[in-house]
């Protein structure tokens, strides 16, 4: 049996899994799934039968679609097709609607399809993180498009704030961005509003509602500063301020970096000892210095806090036994260097061995 289902032709497969015979319609399925796998020129024909034809049970090929891993659905070339399946199949569609849900499919082929069908109003109903994660992806045109409008009205719900939060809580993504900007969305928490307008770059509407930046200093330090999964995007945001953020922003930004606490300065800190030109500005103009155990001799003379390095180090010992430390290739002694000839003192060791080039590969004679 299963071996003339094989041979059989892709229509043929459809109907008999289709039928009332179980253990024909069986074989049928699995002969359908063998010639996917195993026959990757086979599958636009495959394709081409379960859009283009209409005499089978379109319960099953929904099941044929919304198996394999990753979802037959969303193979390759199937996407042209998919988004035309609401006007040349309606029947799969509603039988791939009935069947989508938990299990091999997954979220996102499901999400897809209620799209497809015209039907974003029962976004509201699926998991948040998921389903933005398929929303944010970058698909072909006519999806995008469909994403896109989804996004942009997406009404008040955890779907809704999990995009905001997004833009407040890791490097935002360009197109939670836009759908933010597009929908004018805010998080449900008003102490968040300023924080997140300046995150997404909205100035004028920042100015609106914080003209003076207070609601932005003291989201920062209350609340920016001390959740983990924020500390960090909270100081690049502010710290990453230009030109084009209004006065208040920046002045509030610039107080609030100047009073981080625990996370906050301690990740300042690093970035200081890194180099970074802005935070070696504000940890030195604050004071900050990095939690006990790394070392303070190497962090005050990277930043420059002169007095309290003479105080810390007053022979320079202590700087010395840390650069004797740092392997021969590691740029740290870079920046050593470069801070010793800012402030014309000696440098504390010798800068930053190239990499050897290969040995040449001696060929035998």
């Amino acid at each position: 049996m299963a071996r003339r289902a094989a041979a059989a032709p892709v229509p043929t497969l459809l109907r008999d899994m289709s039928g009332r015979r179980r253990r024909r319609a069986v074989a049928a399925a699995a002969a359908l799934e063998a010639l996917w796998d195993e026959d990757p020129a086979s599958r636009a024909r495959i394709w081409r039968d379960i859009w283009y034809r209409d005499d089978y049970d379109p319960a099953a090929a929904a099941g044929f679609l919304l198996g394999g891993e990753p979802a037959r659905l969303l193979a390759g070339l199937s996407l042209t097709e998919l988004v035309a399946l609401a006007e040349r199949h309606p029947t799969l569609l509603q039988a791939l609607l009935h069947s989508a849900g938990p299990g091999p499919a997954g979220p996102t082929e499901r999400v897809l399809l209620l799209l497809l069908a015209g039907r974003a109003d029962r976004l509201a109903g699926e998991e948040p993180s998921p389903t933005l994660d398929t929303l944010l992806r970058p698909w072909p045109p006519v999806l995008r498009e469909a994403c896109d409008r989804a996004l942009a009205t997406l009404p008040p719900g955890p779907l809704r704030e999990e995009l905001c939060q997004r833009c407040m809580d890791t490097d935002a993504d360009p197109a939670a961005v836009d759908a933010v900007i597009r929908g004018g969305f805010r998080p449900a928490d008003p102490d968040e509003a300023a924080f997140f307008l300046v995150a997404t770059r909205q100035w004028s509407r920042f100015t609106e509602i914080d003209p003076q930046g207070r609601q932005l200093y003291a989201y920062s330090l209350a609340t920016g500063f001390a959740r983990p999964a924020r500390a960090r995007r909270a100081v690049d945001t502010l710290l990453r301020l230009n030109g084009h953020a209004p006065e208040a922003a920046r002045t509030a930004a610039a107080r609030a970096l100047h009073d981080a606490k625990a996370q906050a300065r301690e990740y300042l800190c690093t970035l200081a000892l890194q180099g970074d030109p802005d935070a070696t500005r504000i940890v030195a103009a604050a004071g900050h210095t990095p939690k006990p155990g790394r070392a303070l001799p190497a962090f005050l003379f990277l930043t420059g806090q002169w007095e309290r390095y003479d105080a810390a180090d007053p022979d320079g010992s202590r700087l010395r036994r840390h650069a004797e430390g740092l392997p021969a290739w590691d740029p740290g002694r870079d920046r050593l260097c470069a801070a010793a000839a800012r402030a014309g003192r000696p440098s504390p060791c010798a800068p930053t061995a190239p990499w050897p080039e290969p040995a040449e590969r001696v060929q035998p004679a």
